[in-house]
This record gives C-alpha cells, structure tokens and sequence, in this order.
C-alpha cells in the first residue's frame, strides 16, 4: 500500500499527508488537494497568454504554440517540469538557443533552470507564492526573495528590464 505524500513548496521534500510542516525545513505546507484545485483556473491562464504576448516581439519570450517542438521538450525535462503541467510561455537563457536555461510560466506556477553561475534554493514557486514575492532585477539575475533567483545573464539591459517587466505583470495580475 502507497502512503500518500505532500510536497513542501519550498524545498520540494516528500511529507506524509498530515503533516501541517515540512519534515526538513519547517515551512509550512498547504493542504495537499489535487492538481487542479491548485492550479489557476483557465480565465486566469488565457490572462496570463495575453501578457506574454505584449513580449512575443522579444527574441526570449516564446508561447507554447510559437516555440519549436524540440525546444520545448528540453525546457521540460530541463525545468523539471511534471508530466501534464501546460505551459504557457517559455524564456530561453542560453546563448544558442538550447533551452536548458531559463523559465517557463506554466498553469500550476513558474519553473526555472539557471546555470551554475546563478544560485537558487528552488527552481519552481507555485502562483500564490510567486505572487507574494518581490521581484527584481539585479545585474544578471531576478531575484525572487528567500534565495530563490531566475538568471536573464545573455541578454542587455533594456531586454533584462522587459523580462522583469514581464514577471512583475503577471504577478500583478495574480494579486488581482
């Protein structure tokens, strides 16, 4: 027989379903419903699209629907991003165009790989942590709060600015 298990939001360690606090760093865990009670709702994601394509002019910002096939499949297994999880729109941050490094803003929240240069302590927030969080962009990296940085490292200035841009819209759009 399986016990069921919740995942901590903040270091991704596997906890017994009763628990109301992650086992190793004592965050606390919301309740642990199913996938799309967690998720955004559908109006929410089509809100989201609608930002991300005020940023489609930007070599950087692709949709699921514009991004090469290949691509996309390195971001996922790249991003770790879980089986069933819909991506919205994919930020690529390597020089030729790999996708092994970036983020991907998904319904259930936004998932990220960096390189070794740009340290994190997670690489996924779901929505409801990421809108709680302040964001900004400092030198070659956004950073997220509580260690948590998304690298934006291959692009100038004015394209590091739209990216940061582009996260603090659809975390505005969260607090809505």
């Amino acid at each position: 027989m399986t016990t069921k298990k919740q995942i901590c939001a903040y270091c991704e360690t596997r906890n017994p379903i009763e628990n109301s606090h992650c086992l190793s760093c004592g965050a606390v865990i919301e309740s642990s419903i199913n996938f799309e009670s967690k998720a955004i709702t559908q109006d929410l994601s089509e809100k989201i699209l609608e930002i991300c394509e005020k940023y489609e002019e930007y070599d950087w910002c692709h949709s699921f629907d514009t991004a090469n096939k290949k691509k996309l499949e390195k971001a996922i297994k790249s991003f770790e991003i879980p089986k069933g999880e819909k991506l919205l729109m994919l930020y690529d941050d390597t020089v030729f165009g790999s996708n092994k490094h970036g983020f991907a803003l998904c319904r259930e929240g936004i998932y990220w790989r960096n390189s070794w240069d740009t340290p994190t302590k997670r690489t996924k927030l779901m929505w409801k942590k990421f809108s709680e969080r302040k964001i900004e962009l400092k030198e070659l990296a956004i950073e997220l709060g509580r260690g948590d940085r998304i690298s934006v490292s291959i692009w100038d200035d004015e394209n590091r600015e739209k990216i940061t841009e582009l996260l603090l819209d659809v975390q505005a759009l969260l607090k809505e």
